[in-house]
């Protein structure tokens, strides 16, 4: 008896050509850095609208500190926005109203207290404001958030300070007629005009924020409706002598408080 053998033959098993390899690799990479260019902008974002709830508690808590610690004779005379002298303490003493040297009008958060020595923070608030009548107040308070803070090293740390640029002026649509609308291009700004920078009209409380700028000229986010005849408040930081590129605030509140 013959026997047979049969053979199985199996089909012939073929990997990926280096080729193929080096495509698909190069795809995945694309796709992994699409995905991670996403990352920044959304981290970003994220730090904005953080900030932007976060100023806004600062300006409310400011407010409330304003309206249960100023009194009318506070504002007696101011007819002009002006930056407060004086720092609204959170404290049980009878006397609230800390007198502070000009420019030093920054107060932290959420005490009110000086934002000098040991009490030095990376959040605070600037309070201006202008006497209304029937004893009331207008208000307009700005939250900062240091974009340099070092509050172990008051060489280093951050400066918050409101300054007033008397030769702030919007551009009119038509510049040979004083009566013409503003639009939302500004000038005259000295040096003082950063991206962030809140720009309050001194004469009326109004502001705008400055969402492009080099210093001397730039474009707010809204139209004013009169003209700065009394110049306006902008805030910055500098560190060291040196200014930030960008204005620290994060948030801006204007209110009519009765004191």
């Amino acid at each position: 008896m013959t026997g047979t053998t049969a053979t199985t033959r199996r089909p012939t098993e073929r990997g990926f050509s280096l080729a193929e390899t080096m495509i698909a690799i190069g795809i995945l990479g694309i796709g992994m850095a699409m995905a991670a260019s996403l990352f920044p902008a959304a981290l970003k974002e994220s730090q904005r609208a953080a900030n932007s709830q976060l100023g806004t508690l600062i300006c409310e808590n400011a407010a409330s500190l304003a309206q249960a610690v100023l009194v009318p004779r506070d504002l007696t005379g101011v007819a002009a926005i002006k930056a407060l002298n004086y720092i609204l303490e959170d404290s049980t003493a009878t006397n609230r109203r800390i007198v502070i040297p000009e420019g030093n009008y920054r107060c932290v958060y959420p005490t009110g207290a000086p934002d000098t020595g040991t009490n030095r923070a990376t959040y605070g608030y600037i309070l201006l404001g202008r006497e209304l009548t029937g004893g009331k107040a207008l208000l307009v308070i700005v939250a900062y958030r240091k974009t340099v803070p070092d509050i172990n090293d008051a060489s280093k740390d951050g400066v918050v300070i409101a300054e007033k640029v008397a030769a702030l002026r919007l551009i009119q649509s038509n510049p040979s007629d004083t009566t013409s609308p503003m639009t939302t291009r500004i000038i005259g700004g000295g040096g003082k005009l950063k991206t962030g920078t809140p720009v309050i009209n001194a004469t009326t409380g109004e502001y705008a924020i400055c969402v492009s700028a080099d210093g001397n000229q730039g474009e707010l986010d809204r139209v004013m409706s009169t003209q700065l005849d009394q110049g306006a408040w902008v805030v910055n930081e500098t560190v060291s002598s040196e200014t930030s590129q960008l204005s620290p605030a994060i948030a801006t509140l204007s209110i009519e408080a009765s004191l």
